[in-house]
């Protein structure tokens, strides 16, 4: 029979490969100075003289445990929780694996221990050296719940979840708990009594944990008590690093949106001469209020580009001020900018009349302008002014033709990715004169000067979805009729914003050739630059909840299966990547689907490699979903891991003409 053990608090550390994890985080705490109902810890060599490996009870044993607890640590009720030593750890909490007994007297200690104690026997497979328990007085909550420090979703905003009740009721899943989330900067709602406190408890638990965690209370009398404290293990260490960073960098600035767009995915992580072209292009007297005058439309410049560690990020409140100054995003929860202000309303109404009014310009004429383009100079910075604002013009003009086919088909069965693809006899190509153009002479894929990847080319030779074909020969003739040049332009002018790239691409090179080495490979600033490569932001920072159902769309049309890989698995493992489709080396995975942040075109290096791609981030118009449909990859946009269920390493099937994942099996290969 093994010695009767009983540790108090102070013992703990003696015991330490005795007792599980939970038990010392409770320590924590109450070394701490917070408010945790009293508690003992039995080790696992006392839980080990309890039941043998056959199930066999020293009931005479469990008798004179119960009779120590009630006479050394004397409590009108007891809770009886498990603290096995592979629960809460940085890799697995076990959360609610265990079971727990609540609101027991002395005479019950006895059961319920051996009710815990039984269930953990079978759980660990009979080993019960991996297992202690926690003997701690029971709290008759007023209210219960549960705190995350950080969103386990990957958000760095805390979440609440509670009722008026046990805190059983939560996680045994008995009621639906009511949930409130803010940022730490944030001064909380009167949610529940003393909870301006509370936070400030949470924020400090977080702190001594190094770590974000899960947090179990209770209130009693308005006073707040700590029960448990785990880890959060659907969280990295980069995302808690990533989590400080963005408190710290936005700790005094309130009512923002910012977010990645089209912009930033032209330069994802904009180095010091790119983001000054940036400015360039959008300030006063740049090629963009050039464009918008043009039209007639009254442009505004406004610095609303921010860089946040090195990413590139638009202030979308002051984005839209530039144009409707009236407009605010602030007024909708549902992301929807509306009338807020009177100030800037006459501008705001008549641009967006003007903006109405813009018809889409003859691509001929387009195309004129563009062969002029790729004859001038190339080298200097103000020569790509003056052609940037022809490219900004085509990428208003195939908004606008894109715009007008998703109006016209809205009804329709058959997604836009999946009409773009069609190809009909009187198709009007949108060709650049042969030789116009010396590909090999370019370098990098985007606006970013020092982005040096190969230069890919769409080829405009994908093949038909077949189900657009089949909606398409279903129509009747009338639909036909309709819907056949709205179609043509939209695909045009999709052509025309891939050439406005490589004309970009081409002055970048230009450009790139007659910079000094040093401002190429030296600027003030740069290792921290560096440094925080490693960070991969949101594609939204905000201070505020969006109730934003953002639905998956195909912006590629076409199926591909694979094994679903993120950018730093391929770059690890150099020989997936390859830019030659025709000549692909053999892989160590046979088929892979890329997973992103967003759709910058410098992933086009992999699409040798690549049978698809699924990216948080993007639209049909992004120049990489236009380059994949030409390429025949299938994309979808509007995805997350943690919301489509799917991990890296699983084999996924997508589908770019409907916008659907599907989970084929779980973690195919160990990346």
């Amino acid at each position: 029979m093994g010695i009767l053990k009983l540790l108090a608090s102070s013992e703990l550390d003696q015991f330490r490969s005795e007792i599980g994890g939970k038990t010392m985080s409770l320590k924590r705490l109450q070394d701490a100075g917070l408010n945790v109902p009293d508690f003992r810890a039995i080790p696992s060599s006392v839980i080990t003289s309890l039941v043998d490996e056959n199930g066999k009870w020293n009931d005479t044993f469990l008798t004179k445990l119960a009779q120590k607890i009630t006479d050394e640590f004397p409590k009108p009720l007891y809770a009886i929780r498990s603290s096995a030593l592979i629960e809460d750890t940085s890799a697995h909490s076990y959360a609610g694996q265990f079971k727990t007994e609540i609101h027991q007297s002395g005479e019950q200690l006895a059961d319920a221990i051996k009710s815990v104690v039984q269930h953990a026997h079978i759980l660990l497979k009979k080993d019960l050296t991996q297992f202690s328990l926690i003997i701690q007085e029971y709290i008759e909550a007023d209210y219960s719940g549960i705190t995350f420090t950080r969103n386990p979703l990957g958000g760095r905003e805390l979440v609440i979840e509670y009722h008026k009740g046990i805190g059983e009721d939560i996680v045994s899943g008995a009621v639906k708990p009511k949930r409130y989330s803010l940022h730490w900067n944030q001064m909380p709602d009167n949610i529940l009594p003393e909870i301006h406190s509370a936070l400030g408890t949470f924020k400090k638990i977080e702190q001594l944990s190094e770590f974000p965690q899960d947090i179990e209370w209770c209130i009693r009398d308005d006073v707040w008590y700590f029960l448990q404290s785990r880890p959060i293990t659907t969280l990295t260490k980069n995302d808690y690093e990533q989590s400080i960073y963005l408190d710290d960098y936005f700790k005094d600035r309130s009512e923002y949106i910012l977010e990645k767009t089209e912009i930033s995915e032209i330069a994802p992580r904009p180095t010091p001469v790119t983001l000054d072209i940036l400015h360039r292009i959008y300030a006063a007297g740049g090629p963009v209020k050039r464009v918008y005058r043009k039209h007639g439309i009254i442009y505004k410049p406004i610095k609303f580009l921010e860089v946040i560690g090195n990413e590139l990020f638009v202030n979308r409140e002051q984005e839209i001020a530039t144009l409707l100054p009236s407009y605010s995003y602030f007024g909708d929860m549902n992301y929807k900018p509306k009338f807020m202000r009177i100030r800037g309303a006459w501008r705001t109404l008549f641009n967006m009349i003007q903006l109405q009014r813009i018809s889409v310009e003859t691509p001929s004429k387009i195309l004129e302008k563009l062969t002029h383009a790729f004859t001038s100079d190339m080298t200097t910075v103000d020569a790509f002014m003056v052609n940037y604002e022809l490219i900004f013009e085509i990428n208003l003009l195939a908004q606008k033709a894109l715009s007008k086919l998703q109006f016209a088909t809205q009804k329709e069965s058959l997604s836009s990715a999946s009409m773009l693809s069609l190809t009909f006899e009187n198709d009007a190509p949108a060709n650049l004169p042969d030789g116009i153009i010396d590909e090999k002479s370019l370098q990098g894929n985007a606006l970013e000067i020092a982005d040096t990847s190969p230069f890919v080319a769409a080829n405009f030779s994908a093949q038909e979805a077949p189900e657009a074909r089949n909606w398409y020969d279903e129509l009747p003739d009338w639909k036909k009729k309709y819907f056949t040049p709205i179609i043509q332009m939209a695909k045009v002018y999709s052509a025309l914003r891939e050439y406005g790239r490589w004309l970009t691409v081409a002055h970048i090179s230009g450009i790139r050739k007659t910079l000094p080495q040093s401002d190429m490979n030296e600027w003030d600033g740069k290792d921290e630059y560096l440094r925080y490569n490693k960070f991969h932001f949101p594609a939204r920072l905000t201070d505020r909840y969006i109730q934003e159902n953002r639905e998956l769309q195909g912006v590629s049309a076409g199926t591909a299966t694979g094994v679903l890989v993120d950018r730093e698995y391929l770059l690890k493992n150099p020989s997936e990547k390859n830019t030659d489709t025709s000549s692909a080396p053999p892989t160590q995975l046979s088929n892979i689907i890329l997973y992103t942040k967003i759709l910058s075109p410098d992933l086009t290096e992999y699409f040798g490699a690549i049978k698809g791609i699924i990216s948080e981030d993007g639209g049909l118009l992004s120049h990489l979903a236009i380059m994949a449909r030409e390429s025949g990859i299938p994309v979808i946009v509007g995805a997350s891991l943690t919301k489509e269920q799917i991990q890296l390493g699983d084999m996924v099937e997508i589908n770019g003409s409907t916008g659907k994942i599907q989970k084929i099996d779980s973690k195919a290969a160990k990346l």
